[in-house]
């Protein structure tokens, strides 16, 4: 589904105070729809927070029931996920970068395939690509939005079932199965040609490598 074909699908206000007080899936759905539309009243106050990840974070923090509002914000973020083919956004950068946001956040369980859907279609950056800053470098944003699956990690818990000083609530048998994955593209990163994309790319591994809970 195109985010920008979802007009008829816009909040009212009544919506948005029932997303803060009665936090669910759908309302949540229906509010980044909103977000993602090219043409959307939330642009400005997006542009002024800096990125969709800040701006949920902050209806959370209004929210009568903060748990429940970010449980099922991160139900919403796996449907929208499953709305929006990466193929699809990769014309559309702001929508591309707004996307990657609420994955790098909120670590939703389908992010991390998505992101890594993502890459495959970017394909390699050449390697004398210059580098291009901020929401402009998709190739980045892609990488922290993966990155935020693994880094500074504990110990994994013995009970199967990594906290949110862990892993934010993804299971264990997930995460050791999002691993490989994630080495492979990094070490694909690595040998791609481009100075700055490899030097990033064999930092992480190199982190990765020195975390007991990743070994």
């Amino acid at each position: 589904m195109d985010p920008e074909q979802t007009h008829d699908q816009r909040p009212t206000a009544t919506n948005f105070k029932v997303l803060r007080e009665t936090p669910n899936a759908e309302l949540w759905l229906i509010e980044l729809r909103l977000c993602l539309a090219e043409v959307s009243p939330r642009n400005t106050i997006l542009e002024h927070i800096g990125n969709l990840g800040a701006y949920c974070e902050a209806q959370i923090n209004l929210s009568t029931n903060p748990d429940e509002s970010r449980k099922t914000l991160k139900i919403a973020i796996d449907n929208l996920l499953s709305e929006n083919e990466p193929n699809t956004l990769l014309n559309k950068k702001y929508t591309c970068s707004l996307v990657l946001d609420l994955i790098r956040d909120f670590i939703p369980l389908s992010g991390f395939q998505w992101t890594a859907k993502l890459i495959d279609n970017l394909g390699m950056p050449e390697p004398e690509a210059p580098r291009v800053t901020g929401g402009e470098d998709t190739h980045l944003q892609a990488l922290h939005a993966l990155q935020s699956y693994f880094l500074k990690l504990p110990d994994l818990p013995k009970d199967g079932i990594v906290t949110d000083a862990h892993l934010k609530h993804i299971h264990v048998t997930e995460f050791i199965e999002m691993l490989p994955a994630y080495r492979e593209i990094l070490n694909k990163y690595a040998s791609c040609g481009n100075n700055w994309y490899e030097g990033y790319a064999k930092r992480i591994l190199g982190e990765l490598s020195g975390q007991p809970s990743l070994q």
